[in-house]
């Protein structure tokens, strides 16, 4: 049995050998809609067609000019691929970047999956290896499930753009103290390594301390990063890592106008325009916060989970 099963392997192998030295590569572009990495299948659009293929398990996957493994392959990528036209097997995969024009529209979130997203934990994060955001596909939503304390964070960085979002606190669930937002210009944590570093533009619940609905949102709050507006400046520094507590007393510079909130429940479309030192913040229409001074450099956009549960859709930004 040993000698057959050789021989019938053996006859498998040159069967192989013959078809590819036959097999012309074929090379298409087109966009991903979907890979099975436990089939080891991709799905790819292109010229208005889909078509499933076979990933070989030598298959060499590139990820901006870098070598990757399949599962940095996400749907909505633009990729070069090759393969073999007889047998139907993906040699090489090639992920084209993406380099939209000044004023051309992006779509952060696909409403499928978190293609383009990544995971940022911080110091207080229980459990680094667990993922607390999810996308909801029937309703085009992403959500944190709250839970824990990590930020989803975008994989390309933005120095100027407009950005605009809707969000609301997920009805019937839990919201920490901390609440939620977004972090604009974000570039790793900050120095105490429990927020990412970058400016903050905060959603709160309703506040039992403050009389106003919204509590802090629409404020901005600094990690290791210097704002300024109509109330005051900091540095985005506390504690002993501030070298100038009476000129720098908070992290936290309040809004100018209260926002305008939905009832609980609804959404609220929140507008941030990043431009050169300056940031500007409007709530359901309303220009409610602006700052300046604030480092002019390229960086994440953060979605902040602390321990909150809170949904997002309609992610677009435009460059500028």
């Amino acid at each position: 049995m040993n000698y057959l099963h050789r021989l019938f392997v053996f006859g498998i192998l040159i069967f192989f050998l013959a078809a590819t030295a036959h097999a012309e590569v074929i090379t298409i572009e087109g966009t991903i809609k979907s890979v099975d990495t436990a089939k080891r299948t991709i799905t790819v659009e292109t010229e208005g067609e889909e078509k499933t293929l076979d990933v070989s398990s030598k298959v060499k996957v590139s990820v901006e000019g870098k070598d990757a493994k399949l599962d940095k392959l996400k749907a909505g990528q633009k990729v070069k691929l090759s393969y073999h036209d007889e047998l139907e097997i993906v040699v090489k995969i090639e992920v084209i970047p993406s380099n939209p024009t000044d004023g051309e529209e992006i779509v952060l979130f696909n409403g499928t999956d978190l293609s383009g997203w990544s995971l940022l934990p911080n110091k207080g994060t229980k459990d680094p290896s667990r993922n607390t955001w999810i996308a909801d596909s029937d309703r085009k939503v992403l959500a944190s499930t709250g839970e824990d304390w990590n930020e989803l964070r975008t994989d390309e960085k933005f120095a100027n753009f407009q950005l605009s979002l809707e969000w609301r606190l997920t009805p019937g669930r839990s919201v920490s103290g901390s609440g939620s937002g977004i972090i604009v210009r974000s570039n790793g944590l900050n120095t105490i390594a429990l927020d990412p570093r970058g400016i903050e533009i905060d959603f709160s619940r309703e506040s039992k301390v403050r009389s106003d609905q919204g509590g802090n949102t629409g404020s901005f709050i600094a990690y290791s990063m210097a704002i300024k507006n109509h109330s005051g400046e900091t540095n985005g520094e506390t504690g002993d890592l501030n070298p100038d507590p009476k000129r720098y007393p908070t992290r936290h510079l309040p809004y100018f106008v209260k926002p305008k909130l939905k009832p609980a429940g609804q959404w609220n479309k929140t507008e941030v325009a990043c431009e050169g030192d300056r940031i500007k913040v409007k709530i359901n229409g309303e220009l409610v916060n602006e700052g300046w001074g604030v480092p002019e450099e390229a960086g994440h956009i953060c979605l902040r989970n602390q321990n909150s549960s809170i949904e997002f859709r309609n992610i677009k930004l435009v460059k500028k």
